[in-house]
């Protein structure tokens, strides 16, 4: 059964086999060659950056003014938001999150138990839910996840296993090609039974985040997601294109036209940055070969650095230049494989778009502030001020003539 008319085109196979090169579902990597690690300057306006943006993020969320032009409220922001109230300690970000969260999107009802874990796309009031979606799963239970250990709320953690467990259930092999299928169509609402209910056969790779599902098989000892961590990792290792970034749709029936591709391709083999450098930022834990093939894709190209590139050749397609999707992504890259100088190369671009998106909180609001946020916290804190290179000895006491004797000793 066909997904209703206002869904988006990214929840249409056909037309995204056609378009999927406009998305940017959730999206920094680019790098210069200084041998120096973050500048104090960039390293004392990011805090403060960080702060202004929260602070207008939670009033749209204490306003509930949450939704995009469309009138839904995505998942995938509100996700990616509740990762980054858990990061810092957002206690009450973190529960206006929560709630949302639990009250709109995550499907627990008793009486269905095929769905339960499954995590609705978007949400708007008034609106029947129409498909799970696969990366809002799992930046939904990422933030319960930490936000259990980060404020010893033992229930979250298991509502993200739940989830994570719902995630996996979407898993499917066609024609030897492994994936997580990109969501559950849960019918017609109005229709006794609900028909219609099936999972699609696509993919996306963004779809996967094998570092955080290995993460939760660790903790908890399951085999199924341990082989789920790793087949995600095979896939993300499958992905890779002939100029050092991976390839966005996973897709097995096309094999039967293009057989040589393993069912993995792009549509017209044009890839945007943001995408590898997400999936990459997700798959340092068994995949670090490939976030190093991405961040130094972005490192050659530093001086030019566009949204869109051929996957065969790493030639760009067309002038535009990456946005804060691409940056935030490939700068929290950077801090997972610990590249000092990647970091100080791509923190001033993040810092200005993070610098016009405070002045004009252009749309997506939500998913921008996500990003950005989330860049902002991977650089972390200030560093201390460094003691002089050549500090004298401190005086005996004795010497130090501004002393008295009481204080001497």
């Amino acid at each position: 059964m066909t997904r209703p008319a206002t869904q988006s085109w990214l929840r249409w196979p056909l037309l995204a086999v056609a378009t999927l090169s406009a998305l940017t579902v959730v999206a920094a990597l680019i790098t210069v060659t200084l041998p120096l690690p973050l500048g104090v300057a960039d390293a004392r306006e990011a805090p403060v950056l960080e702060r202004r943006i929260r602070d207008f993020t939670m009033a749209w969320l204490d306003s509930a003014d949450t939704a995009r032009y469309d009138g839904f409220t995505y998942s995938v922001d509100m996700g990616q938001l509740l990762i980054y109230a858990a990061q810092a300690n957002d206690r009450a970000m973190y529960d206006r999150l929560r709630r949302w969260a639990i009250d709109n999107v995550i499907l627990n009802d008793p009486q269905d138990p095929f769905t339960r874990g499954m995590v609705v796309w978007r949400h708007k009031p008034g609106v029947a839910p129409d498909a799970s979606g696969t990366t809002e799963a799992l930046r939904i239970a990422r933030g319960l996840w930490l936000g259990a250990r980060a404020f010893d709320q033992p229930d979250d953690r298991d509502l993200a296993i739940l989830i994570v467990h719902a995630y996996a259930g979407h898993q499917w092999s066609d024609q030897g090609v492994w994936m997580i299928r990109n969501y559950f169509n849960l019918g017609d609402p109005t229709k006794p039974g609900r028909p219609g209910r099936h999972y699609v056969t696509n993919s996306f790779l963004i779809d996967y985040d094998p570092d955080f599902v290995a993460e939760v098989a660790r903790a908890t000892d399951d085999a199924t997601l341990r082989e789920v961590a790793q087949m995600s990792y095979n896939l993300v290792h499958n992905a890779g294109t002939p100029c050092g970034l991976l390839y966005d749709m996973i897709q097995p029936e096309v094999m039967t036209l293009m057989p040589g591709n393993g069912g993995i391709f792009s549509p017209n083999d044009q890839i945007q940055l943001s995408n590898p450098a997400t999936i990459a930022e997700c798959s340092t834990g068994g995949a670090p070969d490939v976030g190093r093939r991405v961040l130094d894709f972005a490192l050659r190209r530093r001086h030019g650095l566009k949204a869109y590139y051929w996957g065969r050749t790493g030639e760009p397609q067309g002038i535009k230049p990456p946005g804060y999707e691409t940056y935030a992504p490939l700068l929290r890259l950077a801090v997972k494989l610990n590249d000092r100088r990647a970091i100080a190369a791509m923190t001033p671009p993040l810092l200005i778009h993070a610098r016009h998106y405070a002045d004009q909180r252009y749309e997506p609001r939500l998913h921008a502030a996500s990003e950005i946020l989330l860049a902002l916290r991977a650089i972390g804190p200030p560093p201390p001020v460094p003691p002089p290179a050549t500090a004298p000895a401190p005086l005996p006491p004795e010497e130090q003539p501004w002393m008295n004797a009481d204080e001497r000793g």
